[in-house]
């Protein structure tokens, strides 16, 4: 009996060994279509580069840090930044600290921002005007357009459907009532888009009917923002041929932040349509509710945010029919 334990346990070690290297293989791997990414070049008011300059990248909403030192040739990037606002400086022995503020993020950017450094104690700062606020990216071919968080939070809604801004996309039509169901890209089938939520697949997958389905309902409180490409998207995303639409959630940062909110459609404040003569109308009641809240865990290291929304319709449709009685003589 115990060779017969030696023998198995020598026959599973090394398929154990096996399975931990090939999942250890899949931990660095990290969905990039929700990040963003800044890059650039450092130089010296001669125009010459500075190589070993320290460039970190610090968002004063959340604490998060990015660090990177520039190649010889002056040039630096950061990789895998989550949306947001950020301050970049770049510090090097016998240069005054260059400072950008204000570089707004979203989903999947890719930045370019050189940096001229002027002489000077490092103490001294320097502020750099990002001229670049509104980019227009001239290094992608990519189609597309990104809904930021003021039109998510702004822009009127019917239904207060987050899906309804995917026709503010080039070649989006509408062929329905306004969620990711009806809007087709480009000539393509409405099935035909794939969405990711913060960089993991939510395209419905319970019958290539239903491709459209979301695997997860996502509140438009919970929106931050969201990518849509349309056409000549990057080697990282697929699974699709219509457009890619990548989903941003909001987060917790170092402020405490939240909202209630509670809209109301009710047939007694309904105006009746030109030609409806009828002395009762349908009855129809909608309340559509919810609320968010998010803030620091564990300031400048843990954040939390939870939302909720509900959704509550009543209506009834009057049924006009008649009836044709049959009498017969005794």
């Amino acid at each position: 009996m115990k060779t017969w334990l030696f023998h198995s346990r020598g026959w599973l070690a090394p398929w154990f060994i096996t399975f931990v290297c090939l999942s250890a293989l899949f931990v660095p791997a990290q969905a990039q279509v929700d990040r963003a990414t800044v890059s650039g070049t450092v130089k010296d008011a001669t125009g010459a580069v500075v190589s070993g300059a320290k460039v970190t990248l610090v968002s004063a909403r959340t604490g998060f840090v990015r660090d990177g030192v520039t190649n010889s040739n002056g040039f630096f990037t950061l990789p895998a930044i989550p949306v947001g606002a950020y301050n970049l400086k770049v510090t090097q022995q016998g240069f005054a600290t260059g400072n950008v503020d204000n570089i707004v993020l979203g989903p999947g950017d890719a930045r370019v921002i050189d940096i001229a450094l002027q002489v000077g104690a490092v103490d001294s700062i320097i502020n750099i005007v990002d001229v670049d606020s509104v980019p227009i990216d001239n290094g992608s071919p990519t189609v597309g357009a990104v809904i930021k968080n003021d039109q998510v939070q702004n822009l009127p809604l019917n239904g207060r459907h987050w899906a309804s801004l995917l026709a503010l996309a080039p070649g989006a039509v509408n062929v329905g009532s306004g969620n990711q169901n009806n809007v087709r890209f480009n000539g393509r089938g409405r099935d035909e888009n794939n969405f990711t939520l913060d960089g993991i697949d939510q395209t419905g997958v319970k019958d290539p009917r239903q491709e459209e389905n979301l695997r997860l309902v996502v509140s438009t409180e919970a929106i931050a923002e969201f990518r849509i490409n349309t056409a000549t998207y990057s080697a990282d995303q697929g699974n699709g041929a219509g457009a890619q639409i990548n989903l941003v959630t909001r987060t917790g940062t170092n402020e405490m932040h939240g909202s209630v909110f509670h809209f109301i459609r009710n047939s007694a404040l309904d105006a009746r349509l030109w030609n409806d003569t009828d002395a009762i109308k349908d009855p129809f009641q909608l309340n559509q509710f919810g609320f968010r809240i998010g803030g620091p865990a564990i300031k400048d290291h843990s954040f939390f945010f939870l939302s909720f929304e509900g959704l509550r319709q009543r209506r009834g449709g009057l049924v006009a029919r008649s009836e044709q009685h049959q009498y017969s003589a005794p």
